[in-house]
C-alpha cells in the first residue's frame, strides 16, 4: 500500500448478513440490536472517563466501605450486557486464543495474589475486581469492534470527551483557578507554576489520558478524504482538537508524557514505513516536531520547568543552608535586626520577582517544646536571583513579641503563596532570642546555624529512587505473588524504615508496582498479554498492504490499528516513571484502545485470507 487512499476506494467487506426471522429484516435482528446496545454502553463508559464521580457510598465490605463510581457502574453494566449477548448468540468470544489464555493467566495470578495478601486481602480483592472490569472491556472491544464504523465511533467519543477535558484545563489556566472551575479544572502548582489537570484528579493522570487519545486519533489525519468542504472541515476540526490536546499535555509539565509521546510517535513512524505510507510518516514526524518545539519553547521561556526537568520531585527544588547569629538579646516589642547568609542547596533558582517571589521568612517557636508560636513573617527580600549553589547575605528584620520571654527564632526560606521550605523537610536555622530590655543589644558572634526539622510529624516527601528501592525490596521478599494487588502503598514505608508515610502513593513505575504487588508471575502475565495483543495488531497491519490478487483492505482500519499500537506503546513507555493501571479510568482506556486494535486486526487477517 503505497499510500492511504479514500475509504471509498477499498472497503472491508461487510459481515455476512444474518437471515431474516419472523419478518424482521436482517439489519435489525435481536443480535444486531444487542451488539449496538453493548457498543453504546462501551461508548458511554469511555465518555465518562474524564468525569469519574462517586455514584454510591454505602457498600460495606470486609476491607471497609467501597465506593462505586459512575465509570465502574457503567463498565460493569456493559460487561454484563456483553455476557448476555454471548449467551443469546450461543457463541464464544471471538478473541485470539493466545491473548485469551494469557489474560486468563493474568486474572488467575492476580486473584491468587489477592488471596495471599493476609490482612490486606480485602484491599487486594477490591483492586483485583476493579482490574477485572478493564480486562472485561478489553474482551468486549476485541469481540465487537470488527469494523471501521464502531472503531471510529469509539475514537470519536474519546476524542470529544478528552477535548472537553483539556478545554476545561485551558479555561482554568486562563481563569487562574487553583481550587477548581465550576467543580472541575483544578490546577496544581509546582514551584508556583500551574500544572494543568483538566477534569482529571492529577496532572500526571491527565497527561497519560491525553497522550493516549492524541496518538490513537493522530493517524486519521493522514487519511486521504474525498475533496469537498465537508472533508476539509472534518480534517481541520481533527487537527484543531489534537493541537488543543497536545498543548494541554505540555502544560501538565509531566516528563513521563514526553517519554511516552516519543515512544508512541516512534512506533507510528515505524508503522508508516511498514505500510509504505508517506502521508502517515509525515503526519507523525510533523507532530513530533511540533511537540518538541512546544516543549522547548516552554522550557526556555519559563525558568521553573527547567528546574522541574532536572529535579526528581517537588522536594528537590527546595534546599537552603543558613549562617545566622546563634544568640541575641532584644527589647520587647522592638525590631530584631541581624545578618543572615543564605546558600541555595536546591535545584530551583530563587527569584525575588514575579507572582511567587522567593524570600527569607521567620517564625517564633517555643524554646522548650519547639512548637510554632506565631505565623511566618517576611524577614528579608532577596537582592537578586540566587541560582543553585550560590550564596547571598541579607539584612533580616523581624518583629519581636511584646512580652519578656525566651523564644527561638526559626529562619525559613519560602516561595510566597507556594511553600515554606520547612514543609519540604528542609531544616530551619535557629537563633535563641532573649526578650529582655536590660540585656538587649548584646548579640553573640555569627555561627553556623543549628538545624531543626520544624514539622517532624509531617509525612515525608520521597524521591522516585526511594519508592523504587522499596518496590525492589518487596519483590525480593515476595517474588512469586507479591504483597497483593494495590497493597504497595500500605507497606512500602516499612521497607524504608519510616514510622508514617503517605498511603496514597504508588511505586511510580508500572513494572515495579506490578512485580511488587502481583509478583514476577503477575508482571510476566501482564507483559505476555500485552505483547501477544501487540503482535496480533502488528500482524494485522502486515495484511493491510496490497498484494497481488488480493484487494487492499480499508485504509481507515490500518490507521486505527496504528493509533492503537502507538497509544499502547506510549503508555508502556510512560509507565517507566509512573503507574496508572490502579486508576480505573486509565486502566479502561489502556485496555480498550488495545482491544480496538486487536479486533480490527483480526478482521483484516480474516478478510485477507478469504
Amino acid at each position: 500500500m503505497t499510500d492511504l487512499a479514500p475509504p471509498a476506494a477499498s472497503v472491508i467487506p461487510a459481515e455476512p448478513a444474518v437471515p431474516a426471522r419472523q419478518g424482521i429484516p436482517a439489519a435489525v435482528t435481536a443480535g444486531d440490536a444487542g451488539r449496538l446496545v453493548v457498543l453504546g454502553g462501551l461508548c458511554l463508559t469511555l465518555a465518562l472517563l474524564p468525569f469519574e464521580g462517586s455514584l454510591l457510598h454505602s457498600i460495606a465490605t470486609p476491607g471497609g466501605r467501597l465506593t462505586v463510581t459512575d465509570v465502574e457502574a457503567m463498565a460493569l453494566v456493559t460487561f454484563l450486557g456483553w455476557l448476555v449477548l454471548l449467551a443469546a448468540e450461543r457463541r464464544r468470544p471471538a478473541v485470539p486464543r493466545s491473548v485469551g489464555g494469557a489474560l486468563a493467566a493474568l486474572a488467575l495470578i492476580t486473584a491468587l495474589s489477592a488471596a495471599a495478601a493476609g490482612v490486606n486481602t480485602p484491599l487486594g480483592t477490591q483492586v483485583a475486581a476493579r482490574a477485572a472490569l478493564s480486562w472485561g472491556l478489553f474482551l468486549v472491544a476485541i469481540d465487537l469492534v470488527r469494523a471501521v464504523r464502531p472503531a471510529v465511533a469509539l475514537l470519536g467519543v474519546l476524542l470529544l470527551t478528552v477535548l472537553v477535558s483539556a478545554g476545561v484545563g485551558w479555561i482554568a489556566a486562563w481563569h487562574g483557578s487553583m481550587d477548581g472551575l465550576f467543580g472541575a479544572g483544578r490546577l496544581f502548582s509546582v514551584g508556583g507554576v500551574a500544572r494543568m489537570a483538566g477534569t482529571w484528579d492529577y496532572p500526571t493522570i491527565a497527561a497519560m489520558a491525553w497522550e493516549s487519545v492524541l496518538l490513537a486519533a493522530l493517524p486519521l489525519v493522514a487519511l486521504r478524504r474525498p475533496r469537498g468542504a465537508a472533508s476539509r472541515v472534518i480534517t481541520a476540526g481533527l487537527v484543531v482538537a489534537l493541537v488543543v490536546i497536545g498543548g494541554a499535555i505540555l502544560m501538565t509539565l509531566t516528563r513521563g508524557a514526553f517519554l511516552g509521546l516519543a515512544v508512541g510517535l516512534a512506533v507510528m513512524i515505524v508503522a508508516a514505513v511498514a505500510l509504505r505510507s508517506g502521508r502517515l510518516a509525515a503526519v507523525a514526524t510533523l507532530a513530533a516536531v511540533l511537540l518538541a518545539g512546544g516543549a522547548t519553547l516552554l522550557y526556555l521561556t519559563s525558568p521553573l520547568p527547567i528546574d522541574r526537568l532536572v529535579s526528581e520531585s517537588d522536594r528537590s527544588l527546595y534546599g537552603a543552608d543558613y549562617v545566622v547569629t546563634g544568640r541575641i538579646a532584644v527589647a520587647p516589642g522592638a525590631a530584631l535586626r541581624t545578618e543572615v547568609t543564605l546558600t541555595n542547596t536546591g535545584q530551583a533558582t530563587w527569584r525575588p520577582d514575579g507572582d511567587h517571589p522567593w524570600r527569607l521568612s521567620a517564625v517564633w517557636i517555643s524554646s522548650l517544646s519547639r512548637a510554632v508560636v506565631t505565623a511566618h513573617q517576611v524577614a528579608a527580600e532577596l537582592p537578586g536571583p540566587v541560582p543553585p549553589g550560590a550564596s547571598v547575605t541579607v539584612q533580616a528584620v523581624v518583629s519581636v513579641p511584646s512580652a519578656p520571654v525566651a523564644l527561638d527564632l526559626a529562619w525559613d526560606m519560602q516561595q510566597v503563596d507556594v511553600v515554606e521550605f520547612s514543609e519540604r523537610d528542609v531544616p530551619v536555622a535557629i537563633t535563641h532570642v532573649t526578650i529582655d530590655a536590660d540585656a538587649a543589644g548584646k548579640p553573640s558572634p555569627v555561627t553556623p546555624a543549628r538545624r531543626l526539622v520544624l514539622y517532624p510529624d509531617k509525612l515525608p516527601v520521597l524521591e522516585r529512587s526511594q519508592l523504587w528501592t522499596a518496590a525492589v525490596r518487596l519483590i525480593w521478599q515476595h517474588p512469586l505473588l507479591g504483597v497483593g494487588p494495590g497493597v504497595y502503598r500500605r507497606v512500602y514505608g516499612a521497607q524504608l524504615d519510616l514510622t508514617s508515610w503517605d498511603t496514597q502513593i504508588h511505586a511510580n513505575d508500572l513494572y515495579l508496582e506490578l512485580a511488587a504487588t502481583t509478583g514476577l508471575l503477575g508482571l510476566g502475565a501482564f507483559l505476555l498479554t500485552v505483547g501477544l495483543a501487540l503482535r496480533a495488531g502488528a500482524r494485522g497491519l502486515m495484511h493491510a498492504r496490497s498484494r497481488a490478487g488480493v484487494a487492499p483492505v480499508a485504509p481507515v482500519a490500518a490507521l486505527v490499528i496504528v493509533g492503537s499500537l502507538a497509544a499502547t506503546a506510549a503508555a508502556l513507555g510512560h509507565g517507566i516513571v509512573d503507574h496508572f493501571l490502579v486508576f480505573v479510568p486509565m486502566a479502561i482506556l489502556f485496555w480498550v484502545l488495545l482491544g480496538i486494535g486487536v479486533g480490527l486486526a483480526m478482521r483484516i487477517r480474516a478478510e485477507a485470507a478469504s
